[in-house]
């Protein structure tokens, strides 16, 4: 059964770690995001979920509040950056912004023709030839690993990761 959007704080069922119209308003005030703003309710919703679900396979501080909600947050024992306990109760906004600046990354990777649920191990290379077998490794650059975050996103949520982004958690900056 497919998922449907669900923006319930701490909800049982929830899909997305904030609502459809606080994304319009990011993306209202974020330089280039006006296509963002404009997407259908559907699309923008189905990038909030992709973005959600993204986030919520991090290794976060702190512990969920509850027991049955279904995504990482809300959680206790966080605080923010400047040392402040953050409510339980709530998303925090650094969360929210993460999962926004994550939903644009998969926008622009979408409307660029690519995946970005898949990484090649191609993406390495500036030429493959396989008759006669001629391999020439790209210039400056790394290859995609499918669980890197963007550094918007890092930005965002690294002081509140258990986690700090560079081991498992990849970190490429696409600015």
């Amino acid at each position: 059964m497919p998922l449907t959007f669900d923006d319930t704080v701490g909800g049982v069922s929830s899909t997305s770690y904030a609502t459809l119209s606080a994304a319009r308003d990011y993306y209202s005030v974020r330089p280039a995001s006006e296509a963002l703003g404009a997407l259908a309710d559907a699309d923008l919703q189905a990038l909030l979920m992709q973005a959600t679900a993204r986030l919520d396979q991090e290794r976060w501080k702190g512990m969920p509040t509850t027991d049955t909600q279904r995504l990482q947050h809300p959680r206790k024992y966080l605080r923010d950056r400047n040392g402040v306990t953050i409510s339980d109760s709530i998303i925090h906004k650094d969360v929210q912004y993460g999962m926004f600046e994550l939903a644009a990354e998969y926008y622009r990777l979408s409307t660029a023709g690519t995946d970005p649920r898949v990484a090649s191990a191609l993406a390495a290379f500036k030429q493959v030839t396989v008759d006669v077998i001629t391999v020439v490794p790209a210039e400056a650059q790394h290859a995609p690993v499918v669980d890197e975050l963007p550094l918007p996103v890092v930005r965002h949520i690294s002081h509140l990761l258990a986690v700090v982004p560079g081991g498992l958690n990849s970190v490429v900056d696409r600015a």
